[in-house]
């Protein structure tokens, strides 16, 4: 319970060391400069936008202002503009949008921990929206409640215990569905494009599943490492993670923590102090760290994994992480597990149903690694064999492409995306895109 309880007090805690202000930026290295732009021209320091975590409470040190989104898009010579959508249950949700007006639309949603940042940092002509944009597609950023652009809500703040009180159930059923209806009404058009990676495609897996009109709203689902199977995890570091959250979420709850914090001390102290001492330091952030969270060395080096990680944890509930240990568990997709008597209450049994994907008839482009340490081969051909109509099962063909590497490879464009913009292409000429 001890090193629960310290473990908790690392991720979620603020820095209570630092006087200052939720404003503050830090300074901003080269390094994350030479991410932010790739197009050969001379670098120029992207303008200031203000503080989009307003409720962050006092001491909660944010990432540098170059690395939010709405920056890193300006800076790559992008328009952006910024939406806001309010959910069905009040949370306040963040969409940033790089518009190609009367054009299909493309809906990018990321994965656990992490923001819209994942698909735009790696710069032009390498992150995955800038290339969408580049071939004509009208390109939408969601985030999801929780991360540091969606911390509002009309009648609760962050300091609120409700207001952590849902999992990637609640995501999907109510956060990208919100997103989808305000694209769409955006728009005016009847279906759009949805890739998501790992947690997002989570999230729309279980919408779909119970939301089943909103096959129809989306006419192509692009699964980049899609998690919803946790039976064959075989990393020895997955499986102790999944054993400590439990421990980990009741050392938070005991101190009061219900999400983990957006950069929190830890992922400071990795980037700003362990991993730039000589030979040991470097050698565990490259052969432990980096490795443990999904990168891979070959494709994204340290000096960018540094830059990454000041942008994640962007912020999460760790009720999302309770849920995956459930499903981990159970050996099932199925919904939040409240305990037998609030279970009866809201399920009418006592244990949690699955989620039907049966009911997930819109088309799925599944594209998985062997590589990967948080979801395994097997457990993605169980969920492609229990969905009706995957159009597409590819595997990447690299030794060590890794679960964050679908987002922030070098060679992700030669690997992977092209194949995705040839799909888009293929099935917008059809008229199913």
């Amino acid at each position: 319970m001890a090193i629960a309880t310290v473990a908790a007090l690392i991720l979620v805690l603020p820095d209570l060391g630092s006087s200052s202000p939720a404003t503050t930026q830090p300074p901003r290295s080269r390094a994350a400069l030479e991410l932010l732009t790739t197009t050969g021209s001379p670098r120029r320091e992207a303008g200031r936008v203000a503080p989009l975590n307003a409720t962050s409470p006092p001491g909660l040190r944010v990432m540098p202002d170059a690395l939010s989104t709405p920056n890193i898009i300006k800076s790559n010579k992008y328009p952006v503009e910024e939406h806001t959508v309010v959910t069905e249950d009040d949370y306040v949700i963040t969409i940033f949008r790089i518009p190609h007006a009367d054009r299909p639309a493309v809906y990018l949603q990321h994965g656990l921990m992490c923001s819209s940042t994942e698909f735009v940092i790696s710069g032009r002509n390498r992150a995955l929206a800038f290339l969408l944009h580049d071939a004509g597609y009208d390109v939408w950023l969601g985030n999801f409640r929780g991360n540091r652009y969606s911390r509002k809500h009309k009648r609760m703040t962050t300091s609120d215990k409700a207001f952590w009180e849902y999992s990637w159930h609640e995501i999907g059923f109510y956060d990208v569905t919100a997103m989808i209806d305000y694209i769409l009404n955006n728009t005016r058009r009847e279906s759009l494009v949805f890739v998501g990676h790992s947690e997002g495609t989570t999230a729309l897996l279980a919408a779909a599943s119970l939301r089943p009109e909103y096959n129809g709203k989306v006419s192509m689902f692009i699964a980049l490492a899609p998690v919803a199977f946790f039976n064959n995890v075989n990393t020895i570091l997955m499986r102790f993670m999944i054993a400590m959250e439990p421990l980990m979420e009741l050392g938070a709850n005991i101190l009061g923590q219900y999400d983990i914090k957006p950069h929190p001390p830890l992922i400071r102290f990795v980037t700003d102090h362990m991993c730039n001492k000589k030979l040991v330091g470097r050698w565990v952030c490259t052969n432990v760290v980096f490795r443990a969270i999904g990168f891979n060395g070959q494709q994204v080096d340290k000096e960018q994994i540094l830059t990454i990680l000041k942008t994640m944890p962007a912020g999460c509930a760790f009720r999302e992480l309770s849920h995956y240990s459930q499903v981990f568990y159970s050996g099932k997709f199925q919904q939040f597990d409240h305990g037998s008597r609030k279970n009866k209450e809201k399920y009418g049994q006592d244990q949690p149903p699955e989620y039907p994907l049966d009911n997930v008839s819109l088309p799925v482009y599944v594209y998985y690694t062997e590589n990967d340490v948080f979801t395994s081969t097997e457990d993605v051909k169980t969920l492609r064999d229990r969905l009706p109509n995957v159009k597409k099962y590819k595997r990447i063909f690299h030794d060590s492409f890794n679960h964050m590497d679908f987002t922030y490879a070098r060679d992700a464009r030669k690997l992977l995306y092209d194949d995705i913009l040839r799909d888009i292409e293929e099935a917008t000429k059809e008229g199913k895109a």
